[in-house]
């Protein structure tokens, strides 16, 4: 699990914060057109590290691993 504050692509193509306190936080869903939905925690509100990972690696969930991104990187939200 990543450990640096900043933005991060799940394998789905969403986009996930980790923040400077350490909490993640889901800030938007790829749509099927390539743009994105912001949710800014909407689903799974900031999580813990831990509460994170064993969101990530749940039955049926493949988000892992992350791959970092960068800010002029992430596409404007419609």
């Amino acid at each position: 699990m990543p450990t640096e504050p900043g933005p991060y692509r799940d394998t789905q193509g969403d986009l996930w914060l980790l923040d400077d306190d350490s909490l993640w936080e889901h800030g938007a869903r790829r749509l099927n057109d390539g743009s994105w939905l912001p949710v800014n925690g909407r689903f799974t509100g900031r999580m813990t590290p831990e509460e994170f990972e064993h969101l990530a690696t749940g039955p049926g969930i493949e988000v892992l691993p992350l791959t970092r991104v960068l800010v002029e990187d992430i596409p404007p939200v419609n």
